[in-house]
This record gives structure tokens, C-alpha cells and sequence, in this order.
């Protein structure tokens, strides 16, 4: 089976945003994606781009993507990638999709001469995680990841907000 990867264009949108779809469902987070086409236009093709993604093809059908952005790190003073997501229909699992997008990855890292490449993993998907272990990749201890979304993003915005209340 040959694997082509490649840069998404705009044109991918629609297939972009199945992939994400059928994520976030192997997540068991379905009904959280409230992304639409438009949405994904505009930040990953529009004025200013906030993430590139990658597809891969098999035999000229979408098999997977990746989807990342560039971060900062202030210890190595350099940037980093990392991966949001990366997903790979069941139908391509176990054929080298993924170990293909994420040799892409780490190609383009060292290309960019950033100094990590890194993404986050559910604790319950194992399989995942064994997938990347073997890659050589090391979990990191002693670190939570925080996020603010909704009414507590809205509410510590707020000018002169207390973000205890």
C-alpha cells in the first residue's frame, strides 16, 4: 500500500472536518465538536492561519490527517509543534498511516529546527499510547493540562473580573 502525505489545501476542508467528526466519536466526545467548514476555512486558511494540517492518501483516498501548531518553548528558546490531533480511518489502522504521519511530523520539526515535537493522549486509549511508546515518544510525569472554555473563559475575561467568583 503506498502512503502519499501531503499539505491540506482548502479544498480539504470538508474531509478535515469529517476526520475530526469521526475523532472525536473514537473519543467518545461526538456531540463537543461544534467546528463547521466555515470555521476551519477561516482559521486554517484565512488571514492568519492557526494550525496546518497534513493528509495522508492511500491508493488517492483520504486515510488520515494531522493537525497541528506551532508552540514556544522558553527553556530550549526555541518553537515546538504540537500535534492537536491525529487520526487514521479504521479501514487504514495497522498499515503505517500513522507512523507515517507522525515520521512527517518529526521530519518537519527537525527541518524547522524547533526543539520538540509533542501532543497529549487520553489516559483510557492504550492502544494509542502503546503506538507511542514503540515510537521512542516519553510520557510526561508531573504534569496536568488545564483548559478554560465556556462560561469560565467568558467570566475570567471579563474586565475586572475575579476569577475566584
Amino acid at each position: 500500500m503506498s502512503i502519499a502525505l501531503r499539505f491540506a489545501t482548502a479544498a480539504d476542508v470538508p474531509q478535515i472536518l469529517q476526520f475530526i467528526r469521526a475523532l472525536a466519536d473514537y473519543e467518545k466526545l461526538g456531540p463537543e465538536v461544534i467546528a463547521s467548514e466555515a470555521g476551519l476555512r477561516t482559521t486554517l486558511f484565512g488571514e492568519r492561519r492557526y494550525a496546518e494540517v497534513v493528509i495522508a492518501d492511500c491508493e488517492g483516498a483520504p486515510a488520515g490527517f494531522a493537525l497541528f501548531f506551532h508552540n514556544y518553548s522558553t527553556f530550549l528558546g526555541k518553537p515546538g509543534i504540537f500535534l492537536e490531533d491525529l487520526f487514521v480511518d479504521p479501514a487504514y489502522r495497522k498499515r503505517g498511516v500513522g507512523a507515517a504521519l507522525l515520521r512527517y511530523l518529526a521530519q518537519l520539526t527537525v527541518t524547522r529546527d524547533c526543539g520538540r515535537l509533542e501532543w497529549s493522549a487520553l489516559n483510557w486509549n492504550q492502544l494509542a499510547i502503546d503506538f507511542y511508546l514503540q515510537l521512542g515518544a516519553t510520557p510526561m510525569s508531573g504534569w496536568h493540562n488545564y483548559r478554560l472554555t465556556g462560561e469560565a473563559l467568558q467570566r475570567l475575561a471579563r474586565p475586572g473580573s475575579d476569577s475566584r467568583s
